[in-house]
């Protein structure tokens, strides 16, 4: 009987691990984010830089374009699991509204095993990409950049948003934040 009580998810044991398990979350994610962030701020730093040494010193950067797309898709796998968590993805929910909360509650698990779904099969064809670069040492055809650290943001990016959409649906169900009102006028 005392091992039911704790596994119940409304009791106070239960709820205070699941806080603790939002906040981590929210924390590496987080983590996440600011890497993301420091991605693109390098990003613009690198274009800002090459922009004058070509037009200025007339030498460009050979590996502008190479580490700037890296850096971009590092982005965004980076910052995908914090906007995950905090719920400001894109979701079609014109339907969905009109549901009662249980229905909500479905259509929400149901959107979140599709996502889990998804990236499970993205971060399995990740692993192989991030297991292959590795073994062969993968270097961008200009530059020589070394892929592994780039493949491997994707591959724990998505692994992350995974685990977080799962977990959320165990989760109470967000509030919605954003109001899609049209504007004064607006067709």
């Amino acid at each position: 009987m005392q091992a039911d009580r704790k596994m119940d998810p409304s009791s106070k044991g239960w709820g205070a691990v699941a806080d603790r398990i939002d906040r981590a979350i929210f924390l590496i994610s987080r983590m996440f984010a600011f890497l993301g962030v420091v991605s693109v701020a390098g990003m613009a730093a690198l274009i800002s830089l090459a922009v004058v040494m070509r037009y200025a010193l007339g030498s460009p950067f050979a590996f502008t374009e190479e580490l700037s797309a890296l850096m971009l898709v590092s982005c965004v796998f980076l910052t995908l699991p914090y906007v995950i968590v905090i719920n400001q993805h894109i979701r079609v929910e014109l339907a969905v509204e009109s549901f009662g909360r249980t229905a909500r509650r479905i259509a929400f698990a149901i959107g979140q095993l599709v996502f889990v779904a998804f990236a499970l099969v993205f971060f399995v064809n990740a692993w192989e990409d991030v297991k292959f670069t590795a073994m062969l040492g993968l270097r961008t055809e200009v530059a020589r950049i070394t892929l592994l650290p780039f493949v491997s943001c994707m591959a724990a990016g998505v692994a992350l948003s995974g685990l977080i959409a799962l977990w959320q649906i165990f989760r109470p169900l967000p509030v919605q934040t954003t109001s899609y009102e049209m504007p004064e006028g607006g067709h």
